[in-house]
């Protein structure tokens, strides 16, 4: 019995060493992630017409941010994405490359639902400003598009204290709102058009480190 009671002792004491953690509030906090991902799809119908899709993309996320509560941290962060889709249909030989470069900068709240474990799970809104340049090159034309943008959205996040300065980051989709100015080579004119997008895409996948400063 006394052996007994002694290893649940144990184990208990073990287990509040991997779980708690303590918030280092007022620190300043430096990190960032990446993603990259690629995909190949290929389909032929009934008359042999083959069409091959192909998309790539790579998004970059560096930030900072301050510690104000053990639930709560402020930050302003940079990103750049890169996409290129590729469309080749073989019966007719044509080819559609389509290349968007999204730049932007914003601010964030990152909220920690359980910041006492190593493994926290989050939420992070954000609003960001940017600009895409977007260039869709084909057998016969090469357009080029100029999108100055606002947004607003929220991803969810996990984090993983590795040490107590050091913290594992992965990001997994977003919801967001954007606001969109578009400006074409055809016409001197600006539209404005708005969307809601919702996403859960490998795509949208970024892991990277942070560290507590």
């Amino acid at each position: 019995m006394k052996k007994t009671t002694l290893f649940v002792l144990m184990l208990v004491a073990s287990s509040s060493s991997l779980f708690a953690q303590d918030m280092p509030l007022g620190k300043y906090v430096i990190g960032g992630n990446l993603g990259f991902y690629t995909d190949r799809n290929e389909s032929t119908n009934s008359t042999n017409n083959k069409t091959i899709n192909k998309s790539t993309n790579f998004h970059i996320n560096p930030y900072v941010g301050k510690i104000l509560s053990e639930k709560w941290m402020f930050g302003t962060s940079l990103n750049y994405n890169l996409t290129v889709s590729k469309f080749n249909n073989t019966l007719i030989g044509s080819e559609n490359k389509i290349t968007r470069n999204s730049f932007q900068g914003g601010v964030f709240v990152r909220y920690s639902y359980n910041p006492k474990n190593k493994l926290v799970l989050q939420l992070m809104p954000f609003a960001n400003v940017g600009f895409i340049v977007s260039k869709n090159k084909n057998n016969t034309t090469d357009d080029k598009n100029e999108n100055l943008f606002v947004g607003l959205g929220a991803t969810p996040m996990v984090s993983y204290s590795v040490s107590p300065k050091v913290n594992l980051i992965g990001r997994f989709g977003q919801a967001t709102f954007v606001s969109e100015f578009v400006k074409t080579d055809d016409y001197d004119g600006i539209d404005n058009k708005n969307s809601f997008n919702l996403s859960f895409s490998l795509s949208s996948i970024g892991i990277g480190i942070e560290l507590i400063l």
